[in-house]
């Protein structure tokens, strides 16, 4: 939930389309415990991470002895490839 919620933002406040952030929306509308997480990471990353413009590519989590451990790819969203016919 936390790379949709990221890579959510990132389209919707850097790209300006609203489009992933809509459906996160709307697809918690009726779990509100759902809801209030997707909400509270949203604004987590608008208020602490607010500059990082970095997509979340690829990412593994794994349980190592030391605890877990994250790998993530970071990518430069304007580098997508964009539809031209795409409106938003």
């Amino acid at each position: 939930m936390f790379f949709t919620a990221w890579n959510a933002v990132i389209f919707a406040d850097v790209l300006n389309d609203d489009r992933y952030l809509n459906e996160i929306l709307r697809l918690t509308a009726d779990k509100p415990d759902a809801a209030v997480l997707m909400d509270q990471m949203i604004a987590r990353k608008r208020r602490l991470f607010a500059n990082d413009a970095r997509l979340i590519g690829s990412w593994e989590v794994t349980r190592t002895e030391d605890g877990i451990n994250l790998r993530a790819d970071a990518r430069d969203p304007h580098s997508l490839q964009r539809n031209p016919t795409d409106q938003h």
